[in-house]
């Protein structure tokens, strides 16, 4: 088998989950990704920001019955009358000069917690890379009020988007459990600057062979287990 063939995995993000939050770049923002990749989910962070040394986005290639647990955990995070913060470590193929060897090796660790100030919030770190913390936080595009005509605080409408994105989750692990899978290849870029567009695959509320994504950056996540 090529090393093309070896690389041919199918990648569908999920637009409208990412998180964004200002970089320490003029200019740009950093970014939150969620996904699929060979019907796992996927995290991705670009940090788009000055100082970084890694290169490549921060990820996580998580089975869909670990992300269910993780979803579980955040609920309960979520629903804490006290400030609580917790960690998941992600681990993949340990790599010595450029060739598999037994072992593992921590990728990165997501933290999700929540404040004295009842915001909730998500953060994808791995070493040496910059700590980017991503809250949970209402568009500004729809206001919610209460039966009073008074709008949501900042903290009531943070437990309301997470408790949101947990129940968007559940439904996407429900689809693609069952749903078959085309090979394309594909690879998330280093800093992802562009607008989203039509070209980007799109959500799904039902199984279906997923959208082919386009070619780019190769050689992404090849030290990842799945």
């Amino acid at each position: 088998m090529s090393n093309e063939q070896a690389q041919q995995v199918t990648y569908v993000e999920f637009p409208r989950l990412s998180m964004f939050v200002e970089s320490t770049k003029e200019g740009e923002r950093a970014k939150m990704a969620f996904g699929f990749r060979a019907g796992n989910p996927r995290i991705s962070v670009f940090p788009n920001a000055t100082g970084d040394a890694g290169t490549g986005p921060i990820y996580a290639g998580i089975d869909p019955t670990t992300f269910s647990m993780f979803l579980n955990q955040l609920g309960l995070v979520v629903t804490s009358s006290e400030p609580r913060g917790e960690t998941m470590e992600c681990y993949g193929s340990k790599f010595e000069r450029n060739q598999r060897v037994q072992g593992k090796a921590l990728l990165s660790t997501l933290h999700y917690w929540k404040d004295g100030l009842g915001i909730v919030w998500l953060s994808l770190r791995a070493t040496g890379r910059p700590e980017i913390n991503f809250p949970f936080i209402l568009s500004e595009w729809h206001v919610f009020k209460n039966a009073q005509g008074v709008p949501l605080s900042k903290a009531e409408g943070s437990v309301l988007m997470a408790k949101a994105f947990i129940r968007v989750w559940q439904g996407y692990l429900s689809s693609y459990e069952s749903a078959p899978f085309t090979k394309s290849t594909v690879n998330i870029p280093s800093q992802d600057r562009r607008p989203v567009s039509d070209d980007r695959p799109k959500e799904r509320t039902q199984p279906a062979v997923v959208p082919t994504a386009p070619k780019i950056n190769a050689g992404y996540d090849a030290d990842i287990g799945f």
